[in-house]
């Protein structure tokens, strides 16, 4: 496993943050909404799709989400959003 120290810390002329976009830890996810699903049920695993998506672990964050145009590639309806902050500052997503 690779280990890069990101931040404010730079190392071989490329900044600290660049280390973390070009050696991210990607896992695949399936991604779906089974409304027959019941977390109350022992051993129940809900329906995904059938599709793999690449997505981004990342330790320091508060909150998970998924872009617009995969949410909308999906048929899934946005239920509320907020602004994000990231390695290229405060964005804010409209509905």
């Amino acid at each position: 496993m690779r280990d890069v120290e990101c931040g404010h810390r730079d190392a071989g002329g490329v900044p600290g943050h660049q280390h973390l976009i070009n050696l991210r830890p990607i896992i695949a996810v399936q991604i779906g909404f089974d409304p027959t699903f019941d977390p109350r049920v022992i051993g129940a695993v809900p329906g995904l799709g059938p599709q793999y998506y690449p997505a981004l672990i990342d330790t320091g964050a508060t909150v998970s989400s998924i872009d617009a145009a995969l949410a909308a590639s999906l048929g899934l309806r946005i239920l509320d959003n907020q602004p994000a902050l990231g390695i290229g500052g405060v964005q804010n997503f409209d509905r």
